[in-house]
């Protein structure tokens, strides 16, 4: 009955089509992923996003942002 919150906010990103993860990152002058491991290092996440996406482009920012990595490199370039 109840849509999870994700599930809606993935709908309502493609209806205004928000940009992908990488046009983002490439809009906020950060390179974008060439491959899924870039993302994240957790195999099990790498797996799924592959199996969802098929390629890096693809990734939705939603789902991109919320499952990426961070560390002490991504944190610098963020923050000069």
């Amino acid at each position: 009955m109840y849509k999870p919150l994700a599930e809606l906010a993935i709908e309502q990103a493609r209806k205004w089509h928000v940009p992908s993860l990488n046009e983002f990152r490439k809009f906020l002058k950060l390179p974008p992923f060439n491959k899924f491991e870039e993302v994240h290092s957790d195999p099990e996440v790498v797996t799924n996003l592959k199996n969802l996406y098929g390629d890096i482009d693809h990734v939705e920012l939603y789902p991109g942002v919320y499952f990426e990595e961070q560390n002490e490199s991504s944190r610098k370039r963020l923050n000069p």
